[in-house]
């Protein structure tokens, strides 16, 4: 298989043609069919007629890049080879510095931002008025040697002549999928993810494969961070530096986590003072350590029938413990017991 980047022929036209439709089809869902229509028409000749840049493999023509001056008009490849890194082949092939990229389209800010470009300024409407707001995106120059050396470490499948492209990413051998934590890269499920940056911009509803490839030119991987959003959610992470992360706060979390017990204070209706306070000393000491005290009033013989002396020892239990603690289950009986629980605050 031979993969290259060249300048157009006359004869390319229906194929550019095609890819743009296709492309739109697939990206541009903002659009409404009377713009495009009116676009269409403008393509149609603007393919016939300007010199630009195309990506052909085996002799089919991939997509195609216009530029002026360092400002790339227009980058369009065909759905079926996105993330194949033909985007990225041809920027890397041209001199373009600058672009405008409608704000509806997710897929392309993330694109370009992974390229290195940035947000310079916006405008309401496009260049023909129309209501579709553009972002104005710019990236420092880079020499063609540069570009060329993008791709160097990459399986050549170029002609003569010409720059390579690389080949379709492959599952990492020797590598298992991850047992445990989010999936990542190669072994996200889903065929289209919603894509947050590594600065925290939502670039959305993209292909797996075309954000994988975004992500690996910064550097970094694709994580699963939402698996049951629809589509999943997945940001540029560095997923070794994820999962430490991750594991040090649940790490902290255990250390920092008490199992909270339940405390019993058994106490009797004529409890006289000093057992009182004793128990109290104790109670105020459970509830300071965070644990939940059950005080249970115990009856014996007659004592059964006069409860409301019980009660009253326990309301006042209640009371003088009100600052650090609440009642979390009221005085009832239980056979021959009145029991009462206490929570801290």
């Amino acid at each position: 298989m031979t993969a290259g980047v060249r300048a157009s022929r006359p004869g390319d036209a229906p194929r550019l043609f095609a890819i743009w439709g296709d492309a739109v089809d697939a990206t541009h869902h903002f659009l409404a069919p009377g713009d495009r229509s009116a676009i269409a028409g403008h393509l149609a000749r603007y393919v016939r007629t300007t010199p630009l840049l195309v990506l052909e493999r085996d002799g089919v023509v991939m997509g195609f890049l216009g530029q002026t001056a360092g400002h790339v008009d227009t980058l369009f490849v065909d759905p079926a080879a996105h993330g194949r890194g033909v985007g990225r082949t041809l920027m890397a092939a041209s001199a373009g510095t600058t672009v405008d990229v409608n704000e509806a389209n997710g897929a392309a800010i993330g694109f370009y931002r992974a390229l290195g470009f940035r947000t310079v300024g916006r405008s309401a409407a496009n260049d023909r008025d129309r209501p579709y707001p553009l972002l104005h995106l710019r990236r420092a120059a880079t020499s063609k040697s540069t570009r060329v050396r993008l791709y160097a470490n990459q399986p050549s499948l170029a002609v003569a002549g010409a720059i390579p492209i690389r080949p379709p990413m492959m599952r990492r051998p020797n590598q298992a999928p991850p047992m445990n934590g989010p999936r990542f890269n190669e072994w996200i499920q889903s065929p289209k993810v919603r894509v947050i940056d590594h600065e925290g911009e939502n670039l959305g509803v993209m292909f797996t494969r075309e954000a994988m490839e975004q992500a690996q030119g910064l550097g970094l991987d694709l994580v699963e961070v939402s698996p049951n959003a629809d589509p999943p959610v997945a940001k540029f992470l560095d997923v070794g530096k994820f999962k430490y992360e991750a594991q040090k706060k649940a790490n902290l979390a255990r250390k920092s986590q008490k199992t909270q017990e339940i405390k019993e204070i058994k106490m009797r209706p004529n409890i006289d003072d000093h057992d009182y306070d004793t128990k109290m000393k104790k109670v105020e000491e459970f509830i300071g350590e965070g644990d939940k005290v059950k005080v249970t009033m115990r009856f014996r013989g007659r004592e059964l029938s006069h409860g409301q002396l019980g009660m009253a020892v326990l309301q006042r239990v209640a009371e003088q413990v009100a600052e650090t603690a609440k009642v979390e289950a009221y005085p009832r009986m239980e056979g021959r017991q009145m029991l009462m629980v206490l929570a801290p605050k």
